[in-house]
């Protein structure tokens, strides 16, 4: 790592948008919340995922995008360090490098 670049300390993991991906990512998220690496991190999710987690660990840190705002902006407004994208889509990419992250 380059010492002049500051570790990434908010991390924002964009969640898959199917049911079971997003399942199978449960794993990573705790990893992510147990990692002395970070000091916050976010799950963006759909609002019909949220339910999945909660009363988990997860739950605290769960970020719904909500049906007409704007992914990016949401982005711009959690001011992360990195983001991990879980889902398989170029316009996800997009969206978050329109953010600046």
């Amino acid at each position: 790592m380059n010492p002049a670049v500051p570790a990434p300390r908010h991390l924002v993991l964009r969640a898959p948008n199917w049911v079971g991906d997003f399942v199978m990512a449960t794993p990573l998220f705790e990893a992510a919340l147990a990692s002395l690496y970070f000091t916050r991190v976010s799950i963006a999710l759909r609002a019909h995922l949220s339910p999945l987690l909660a009363g988990g660990p997860c739950a605290g840190h769960v970020v719904e995008l909500v049906r007409g705002r704007s992914e990016t902006e949401l982005y711009r407004a959690l001011a992360p360090d990195a983001i991990v994208l879980l889902t398989n889509s170029f316009a996800a990419a997009w969206r978050a490098l329109r953010a600046r992250i």
